[in-house]
């Protein structure tokens, strides 16, 4: 298969033909090595001896596109011309599962370098909000209720002394409001919960109601 591989699947091992082998087999292997690992981290290979055959298995797939093009047609110590192609996948259960496992990991890795500790809060807290679900709501201290007028203003940690927190996708301000918002629905719910039911029967479902002129 020539190109660089296949988009249905990702490969990291090549088929590598017509090599020459050296009498003794340690030297095989150093050759080998030597000259595919110039194009990255190799995780596993192995030689099929007296048939010129081997196989070289990188960490990353980028590194053996860039070993298959570069050794292709190309000799090692001996005059050869070697045949490198990508190979054919694994045929092992068992090897095939623990690629599939390789590749979640790094999947895994790769979203969590992406994400920041600020958008998970704020996500999951919107998430909570239109949702209705109050006890994934994060939990804010009580604070004493002060008055717009006499609210001191926020100070950053960088006028304490400290170094200002690393700016997010969210400001720290819009995340405070959400946090607030937050906590406004969390009490409301509870005063629903808490709301006492009139009892029935009687003139009672009606006692709650006035009129609505209020010389009556």
């Amino acid at each position: 298969m020539g190109g660089v591989g296949s988009f249905n699947r990702s490969n990291r091992t090549l088929y590598i033909g017509k090599m020459h082998e050296s009498p003794d087999k340690d030297q095989s292997k150093e050759t080998l090595l030597r000259h595919f690992g110039e194009w990255g981290k190799i995780d596993k290979w192995n030689i099929l001896y007296n048939r010129g055959i081997a196989f070289v298995s990188y960490t990353h797939e980028a590194n053996a596109q860039f070993a298959k093009e570069a050794m292709q047609c190309q000799s090692m110590d001996m005059d050869e011309i070697l045949n490198v192609r990508w190979a054919t996948e694994d045929p092992n259960p068992g090897g095939k599962a623990a690629e599939d496992k390789r590749i979640a990991q790094e999947g895994r890795k790769v979203i969590a370098s992406k994400l920041d500790d600020n958008l998970i809060e704020a996500s999951q807290t919107l998430r909570a909000l239109e949702d209705g679900d109050i006890d994934d709501l994060y939990e804010i201290e009580q604070q004493p209720e002060v008055s717009e007028d006499t609210r001191p203003a926020k100070r950053s940690k960088a006028e304490d002394g400290k170094p200002a927190p690393k700016a997010g996708l969210l400001g720290g301000d819009t995340l405070e409001n959400i946090k607030y918002y937050a906590e406004l629905a969390r009490k409301q719910a509870e005063e629903d919960r808490t709301r006492k039911v009139p009892a029935k029967g009687g003139m009672g479902l009606l006692s709650g109601y006035g009129s609505g002129d209020d010389s009556d």
